[in-house]
């Protein structure tokens, strides 16, 4: 194992007011509140649990920027350092540094580190990572001038012609005056996410039902082939989502199939629907971030959808449920499967007045 030390200037951290595009920010926060109650002994097992997700969460962010870094073999830092956390932020590092110097004569290439971190009022984040061999010797990374890391592919084309669609088709919620809201905002969000190659935030601004449109609408010849990355509540960053995929003729809808997406969330659709496409068991599980949970929906989905085929279903009707990370994961599935297999997949949601049906999945209209 080794443990990689992260020298994270711009976090940002707990106080800044710049947006946290990736979630950083609000997983610190998380880690912070959590290793308060540790320190005064009173976390329970589910505090515990939460500061190892958030812990993932920022040391994922971490590694995906282009930051100073320093990777030594994990044994050695936790003798140098003396089992450190995941995160210290500005404020803290001088402090902690103070606190480690008794011990930083043992390891001079952590200590310098550590140093010029605190020096230039960065923060520390440590991330420890499995290596086939234990590095022979410290690796020191600086990031390059004008660097973009392979994550930050840019799209500016598709965005554009993203843009140029969303200024002159009509609003996609006319009468709805807070989903149109939501949908204006995620589609101006991916547009800039496509632009400067970031992670549109999931979860937060937007509904299940509002995703799920707005990553239909952008399918189809109107949109240029891409992808969007997209980020969990929890920091997580999932598989991107495929955008400007092919549409085909409505099918001949011969047997139909209605689900609700995931059971134990809404019980009341027991009377109305054949069954849950996800037991909630198998998808709500703990030690997981959301992003695992999205990828793991995608995948099981991808395997159990020619079962509707063999059985000669062609239209699955699906009562959503909410939960994105279950949502994003089963139509990223439909979106690659119905490329090229005849099923059509018509969501439905709940409303006030009963449910009403989505745009199918990937029919022309």
């Amino acid at each position: 194992m080794i443990a990689v030390l992260h020298a994270v200037a711009e976090g940002p951290w707990p106080g800044d007011p710049a947006p946290d595009v990736d979630g950083f920010r609000d997983a610190v926060e998380v880690l912070l509140a959590m290793r308060r109650r540790v320190d005064a002994e009173t976390a329970s097992n589910d505090d515990l649990r939460r500061y190892r997700l958030a812990s993932a969460a920022v040391e994922r962010i971490a590694r995906k920027r282009p930051l100073r870094c320093l990777a030594v073999d994990a044994d050695a830092l936790a003798g140098i350092l003396d089992a450190p956390w995941t995160v210290y932020t500005p404020e803290e590092l001088p402090d902690q540094l103070r606190a480690w110097q008794p011990r930083l004569s043992s390891g001079a290439a952590v200590a310098g580190f550590v140093r010029d971190a605190a020096g230039r009022g960065d923060g520390l984040v440590i991330s420890i990572q499995p290596m086939a061999s234990d590095p022979t010797e410290v690796m020191l990374t600086a990031p390059e001038s004008g660097r973009v890391t392979p994550h930050r592919h840019l799209q500016p084309d598709v965005a554009d012609a993203i843009a140029r669609r969303h200024e002159e088709l009509p609003p996609m919620y006319a009468d709805d005056k807070r989903r149109h809201q939501q949908a204006d905002a995620l589609c101006r969000q991916i547009i800039d996410g496509l632009r400067h190659g970031r992670a549109v935030p999931i979860g937060m601004a937007a509904s299940h039902d509002v995703i799920t449109e707005v990553l239909r609408d952008l399918q189809g010849p109107s949109t240029p082939s891409g992808s969007v990355r997209l980020v969990q509540v929890d920091g997580s960053e999932s598989a991107p989502f495929p955008l400007g995929l092919p549409l085909r003729p409505p099918g001949s809808g011969t047997q139909t199939l209605h689900l609700g997406l995931m059971s134990v969330r809404h019980m009341e659709l027991d009377a109305c629907v054949s069954g849950y496409w996800f037991r909630n068991r198998r998808v709500s599980v703990a030690d997981r971030t959301l992003a695992e949970t999205e990828e793991f929906c995608y995948r099981d989905t991808l395997a159990r959808l020619p079962e509707l085929i063999d059985c000669g279903i062609d239209v699955l009707e699906v009562v959503h449920t909410g939960f994105e990370p279950a949502v994003i994961g089963f139509y990223r599935a439909v979106a690659a499967y119905v490329q090229t297999h005849p099923l059509a997949v018509i969501p439905r949601y709940a409303r006030p007045t009963g449910y009403v049906h989505g745009v199918t999945w990937l029919e022309e209209l």
